[in-house]
């Protein structure tokens, strides 16, 4: 049983890019009869080694922001090996007594990890998340502070951080949910194994064939985790696009999640046609008709453009919810009475109103040539406003 849990640590690994200590450290305790404080040295190397090799492939697959690893696994690093080498040992073994009532650092330890683990899946509930963006001093702040304690919380408890990693990158970062589990298996490969460094006066005590069996069955079930991730993804083929522009339309798809593109189909849309194979079709009207219809009555409109552009000039009462981000904002999105989409110029809210229809909306309609022909008509905007990132264009 404890052989086959140790493949479960690799593909929770593989699929969402944490979760692997909250399976290792329960299998270790229960499963192999290993002392807590023990089995949290074991943690460290099983899921650092296991992330590592994740992350390679992550890498490769450019799903991987090196910037954010870094910042985040800098202070982590410091903080996981001086915790590990300096304050640890230094636990006594019992932490209280109270009436009778002995609490000793082996259940100390394990009742922190519950209740981090809690606090963590709250709030990455709650949270929605940031749109991407370039590091501002504020959130390179809060990335290397949170680093600085998560690498503490990873020294005392023995896990990798990922259920507390893959929040940050998603909140603070603005990382898209697969960019951001590439990334966090970087982070939780330097902090767990940089922590197994510290743990260097265990080593007697370690039984290395097991930890090495268990280190190979999660790695490959960290294969098995990033398979079903991508077989489970969308494959798509760009059918729909002018001649030679077909590298542009797979960059555009990578960039909001479908990086499984299999090819495109030569001669597009007419090919598919004349084979006889069925078609959908997207609702479009002109900006003096999205006009006319937003005089008659309040309409539910989403702005998938960029923040920067959002926060420059965009229609009153329109939702913001950048294309990049379509995927993990679906629940904002409403599937009854007609929601319009527009961009800057109708290229990104076409690809949005595509994906949306193919997780089951109906009720979209995408507006032509996007807010620069809204711009033109008398449509209530907000009042212009040159953010930071338009003063660096210029």
């Amino acid at each position: 049983m404890g052989y086959f849990a140790s493949g479960l640590i690799g593909i929770s690994l593989g699929l969402i890019g944490g979760g692997g200590s909250i399976i290792t450290i329960p299998v270790l305790v229960y499963l192999f009869h290993i002392e807590p404080s023990l089995a949290t040295a074991y943690s460290l190397f099983i899921v650092g080694s296991t992330s590592l090799v994740g992350g390679i492939k992550g890498a490769i697959s450019r799903q991987v922001d090196f910037r954010s690893a870094m910042l985040y696994a800098v202070p982590s690093t410091v903080g996981v090996y001086v915790t590990r080498h300096f304050f640890l040992p230094y636990i006594p073994d019992t932490i209280f007594e109270l009436n009778g009532f002995t609490l000793h650092k082996d259940v100390a330890l394990m009742l922190l990890f519950s209740l981090i683990m809690l606090v963590a899946s709250v709030q990455m509930i709650r949270n929605k998340p940031r749109s991407e963006q370039s590091h501002s001093r504020h959130i390179v702040a809060m990335l290397v502070f949170q680093g600085l304690g998560v690498g503490i919380i990873t020294g005392i408890i023995g896990a990798g951080g990922g259920f507390l990693i893959i929040p940050a990158l998603v909140l603070l970062a603005g990382l898209p949910m697969k960019k951001a589990i590439g990334t966090s298996l970087i982070i939780i490969a330097i902090n767990s194994l940089i922590g197994f460094l510290g743990d260097i006066s265990l080593l007697k005590e370690i039984d290395f064939s097991l930890m090495f069996l268990v280190s190979m069955l999660a790695v490959g079930g960290v294969f098995l985790g990033t398979y079903y991730q991508d077989s489970s993804q969308q494959k798509i083929s760009s059918q729909a696009t002018e001649e030679g522009r077909e590298e542009e339309v797979v960059t555009r798809l990578a960039c909001v999640g479908f990086d499984n593109t299999m090819g495109y189909l030569k001669n597009g849309l007419k090919a598919w046609l004349q084979s006889g194979k069925e078609i959908d079709r997207i609702d479009s009207i002109s900006a003096t008709e999205f006009a006319r219809r937003g005089k008659a009555q309040k309409l539910t409109t989403i702005d998938v453009r960029k923040p920067s552009e959002f926060e420059a000039e965009h229609v009153k009462n329109a939702i913001s919810i950048p294309l990049d981000f379509i995927n993990s904002r679906l629940a904002e999105i409403p599937k009854e009475g007609e929601v319009y989409v527009y961009c800057a110029g109708g290229y990104r809210s076409m690809i949005a109103v595509s994906i949306l229809k193919s997780r089951g909306w109906s009720n979209l309609i995408d507006v032509k040539v996007g807010f620069k022909a809204i711009a033109e008509t008398d449509v209530p905007c907000t009042d212009y406003v040159c953010t930071k990132t338009e003063k660096k264009k210029k």
